[in-house]
């Protein structure tokens, strides 16, 4: 018998599959994120700016092309001259930095030639390696041991060794171009048999490298996840989702089926991740409300693609601020209200 009760068969399930590690504390509180902070600098101002407003935030996210290539895994040094100064100064102030780790490499990169040599790339039946129209990238074989190991010591080089100890891991799926499933290749399989597997083994390199190092709190936040993801330290969100009524509605349901599926670890783009004006009254009420319902989530982290009606100049792109002092007097206040909540 699974169980009687939704309680219990959730406990002989997770018991069998694996159960998500306890969150620690420290990463409880609010977390700070935005398509994307560009460098050092801004990182380092958006932190001083939460403390001098008295308001604590426990994790800072630096997002995706910190980096100068895809496949690189380590900062650009333009931008990020001095990561570990930068973790320093966010670990003195309490802050926990994250940074976004991507399973794709462009061509052009430092590891696609070797990582190719020794085939630890996902290989296609016809046509070239490349999977995804988004910058022409191919994704590294994560069902692939051997590979999981090659990027991780990429990973340590690149940021552990700086004081990095968080990652998002994006792109988890992996993003395939069209979905082409039947002309993909894992170390596993084909993946139109064995490709829901990909974020759990992308999830398990963090882990195990961390615990590794002697990590005692892993915590990887993660764009998907499969049947075991969980007892890898896999903190899900729903994804880049629109801003809109219908995408809160639909987080409610999304929760609940991830708790049922044994992940109590959970979290969602406050306010919507596409077509976030920061300028429309409308969003900004999406916005209040949306943060009201994060703040009862497992996770509170703020983020999105975010952009302003009145300062694109000729429809060039513009990632607008996301702080909980971007929105307005009025919107900060009730903000603030719900992060001392």
């Amino acid at each position: 018998c699974a169980g009687d009760t939704p309680a219990e068969i959730i406990e002989n399930y997770t018991a069998v599959v694996g159960r998500a590690p306890e969150m620690p504390d420290y990463l409880l509180g609010l977390w700070q994120s935005k398509l994307r902070y560009a460098s050092e600098e801004e990182v380092v101002s958006i932190a001083e700016e939460y403390a001098r407003r008295g308001i604590p935030i426990d994790v800072l996210v630096i997002d995706y092309i910190h980096w100068k290539k895809f496949g690189n895994w380590s900062f650009d040094e333009a931008c990020f001259p001095n990561p570990t100064e930068m973790t320093e100064k966010l670990n003195s102030m309490g802050i926990k930095p994250m940074v976004s780790v991507w399973p794709a490499l462009e061509r052009s990169s430092v590891n696609y030639n070797p990582m190719m040599e020794k085939g630890y790339l996902v290989s296609t039946d016809m046509g070239l390696p490349i999977h995804t129209d988004f910058f022409n990238l191919t994704y590294f074989d994560a069902t692939n041991k051997d590979a999981r190991n090659y990027v991780w010591e990429q990973i340590k080089a690149g940021y552990v060794k700086h004081g990095i100890k968080h990652f998002w891991l994006d792109c988890a799926e992996p993003e395939f171009r069209g979905y082409h499933h039947d002309n993909y290749r894992y170390s596993t399989g084909n993946t139109t048999m064995v490709a829901n597997e990909y974020p759990k083994f992308y999830t398990q390199m963090v882990w195990d490298g961390l615990k590794s190092e002697g990590e005692k709190n892993v915590v990887s936040l993660v764009r998907s996840a499969w049947t075991g993801s969980q007892k890898y330290g896999a903190l899900v969100w729903s994804g880049d989702i629109e801003s809109t009524f219908d995408a809160l509605k639909n987080q409610v349901q999304a929760g609940i089926n991830m708790g049922i599926c044994g992940f109590p670890w959970w979290t969602t783009d406050t306010g919507g991740f596409m077509h976030g004006d920061i300028d429309s009254s409308e969003f900004r009420e999406l916005l209040v409300r949306w943060f009201e319902y994060s703040t009862f989530c497992p996770i509170l982290r703020m983020h999105g693609d975010r952009f302003s009606s009145k300062h694109v100049p000729d429809g060039t792109r513009y990632f607008a601020p996301n702080e909980l002092w971007s929105y307005g007097e009025d919107v900060y206040e009730i903000l603030k209200k719900y992060v001392e909540l």
